[in-house]
C-alpha cells in the first residue's frame, strides 16, 4: 500500500506533527510505501531520510497545489494529514 503522511516541521511549530506521524509509521507493515510531504527543513529532513523518501513543498507553491503534486507523482491508497487547513474533498 503506498501512504503518504503530510505534516509540517518548523522552529515556530514545532516537531510534533512530524514526530507523530513518524511513530504511526514506525508501526505500520514494512511492506507499505511510505512517503512524507513537508515543508522544507533540514531537521524534518533528517529524521525522515533513515527510514522514508521525502517531498519538499516549493517556496511559492500552495498547499492545494503541492498535495496535488504529491498525490499526482504518488499515486497513493491513503493520505495522512496531520496539518491545520481547510482541505475540502472536491479538491481531490
Amino acid at each position: 500500500m503506498k501512504i503518504i503522511f503530510r505534516c509540517d516541521a518548523s522552529k515556530d511549530i514545532g516537531l510534533g506533527h512530524l514526530i507523530r506521524c513518524l511513530a504511526i509509521a514506525d508501526c505500520m507493515d514494512t511492506k507499505n510505501e511510505i512517503t512524507f510531504a513537508l515543508n522544507k527543513n533540514n531537521i524534518a529532513d533528517e529524521l525522515i531520510a533513515e527510514n522514508y523518501e521525502s517531498i519538499n513543498q516549493k517556496k511559492d507553491e500552495s498547499e492545494l497545489d503541492f498535495l496535488l503534486r504529491v498525490k499526482e507523482q504518488i499515486d497513493p491508497d491513503v493520505i495522512v494529514i496531520d496539518k491545520k487547513y481547510n482541505y475540502k474533498k472536491k479538491d481531490f
